[in-house]
């Protein structure tokens, strides 16, 4: 099992890491939207079949840990741009390369995702990713130190 080479408090960084993409995706633009809460349950079902064994297992042990996981990332004090600098480093040291490209290009499909989910103009035409979800994507891409991942 991978998550034996982390830390129970690494661990439950990277798994907290889903929810903080979630909340700052779908708060800003000021509210969250059933739309973008369906969207991210979509998505963390989904990644429970990637061929990536590290995030299949982080979302594998989020989804059976979920409401724990929600209730620490309340506790927890750290803010989505902390959380991912926190990600970041615990990747970067501890992951291998394609581990750690894997872990942060999902988080980051997670956010468009869930930023895509709602939003839109007149009949829901037009760019459904919002100027504020657009910033907080960038904002959170440069905190997992991931803007490599553009060139990719």
């Amino acid at each position: 099992m991978i998550r034996e080479s982390y830390t129970a408090a690494e661990w439950r960084t990277l798994q907290m890491s889903f929810f903080w993409i979630y909340l700052a995706i779908a708060r800003a633009d000021g509210k969250i939207d059933q739309k973008e809460t369906e969207a991210f349950v979509s998505e963390m079902r989904k990644w429970l079949l990637s061929v990536d064994p590290l995030v299949r297992e982080v979302t594998t042990t989020f989804t059976l840990e979920a409401n724990g996981i929600a209730n620490e990332v309340m506790l927890d004090g750290r803010s989505p741009v902390q959380g991912m600098l926190d990600v970041a480093e615990i990747l970067d040291r501890k992951a291998t390369p394609v581990q750690t490209k894997e872990f942060k290009g999902t988080l980051l499909l997670v956010g468009h995702r869930i930023a895509k989910a709602s939003g839109g103009g007149v009949f829901g035409l037009g760019d459904k990713i919002s100027p504020e979800e657009r910033t907080v994507l960038q904002v959170l891409m440069v905190a997992l130190r991931a803007t490599s991942l553009l060139q990719t």
